[in-house]
């Protein structure tokens, strides 16, 4: 609106009926749905790839026939090790003993160490 020119609910609520800031509208959206999905999916594919652990299957079923039509069904449960999340360190202590063999002199002895190890 210009500067000096009145007001028109005419102009007013014809402004909702033109389809050029429809089309605007729905093409920002489109935009940021776009955006919304590469960053989704790639958050997914990180997620996926680097966070959830894999699955495996964790029962195993062997089918066994002996002689005579005997059949057994044998089921092994598999261990499953879990390791710690990479941020949390082990704790870890050794002893050991040790001998030098040298010309003049050897040296003979324990020792020990103990620390915090992260594993990757």
């Amino acid at each position: 609106m210009a500067v000096g020119e009145r007001f028109s609910f005419g102009k007013f609520f014809g402004s909702f009926f033109q389809s050029l800031s429809y089309v605007k509208a729905i093409a920002l959206l489109l935009r940021i749905g776009l955006i919304a999905a590469v960053v989704g999916g790639l958050g997914w594919a990180v997620y996926r790839t680097y966070i959830k652990p894999p699955e495996t299957q964790k029962q195993n079923t062997r089918i066994v026939v002996q002689q005579g039509g005997t059949l057994n069904l044998q089921q092994t449960q598999k261990q499953e090790v879990k390791k710690r999340a990479w941020w949390v360190p082990s704790i870890f202590g050794e002893v050991y003993g040790f001998k030098e063999i040298d010309d003049n002199e050897g040296r003979t002895g324990i020792g020990g160490r103990a620390g915090l190890r992260w594993e990757w």
